[in-house]
């Protein structure tokens, strides 16, 4: 009987350690995301632990960023919402382009989606948190 018991407690144990872990609020695959600073609001950002493309010393990736303050979308309030951007970092001039950004319920709802076709690339502004993640990205991805 107590084997039986420690089989169940084990067997728990390593369902559990398969669902999706949260922070912040909001359930993401921790195994995909890198943790990379938080803001002055209190907002998470972090970065996946892979990029879709790397040329010319730029780096394109998807950043996660978990919300703080409450989303009003459409007349309807969301709280713990969170928005992937997919930025393109420019390592050697310190700049970005965001090319998509998408904001996600809680729940994992599409609320908004907005894609950029602006060819241009602005500077980061100097001791930010994406001058911060962009300096991880660039130290991570581009050697």
């Amino acid at each position: 009987m107590k084997s039986a018991v420690i089989t169940v407690i084990v067997l728990l144990f390593a369902l559990g350690s398969y669902s999706q872990p949260k922070k912040d609020g909001v359930s993401f695959n921790n195994s995909e995301w890198i943790y990379a600073s938080t803001s002055v609001e209190n907002e998470s950002y972090f970065f996946r632990n892979k990029y879709i493309e790397k040329k010319d010393n730029k780096i394109t990736i998807w950043l996660r960023v978990n919300l703080k303050m409450s989303l009003e979308v459409n007349k309807k309030m969301y709280f713990d919402a969170y928005k992937l951007l997919l930025v393109v970092f420019n390592c050697n001039n310190n700049q970005i382009k965001t090319l998509q950004l998408i904001y996600y319920s809680h729940e994992g709802e599409t609320l908004q989606s907005t894609n950029y076709t602006d060819d241009e690339f602005t500077y980061v502004v100097p001791n930010s948190v994406m001058e911060n993640v962009l300096s991880q990205i660039c130290n991570k991805y581009n050697k």
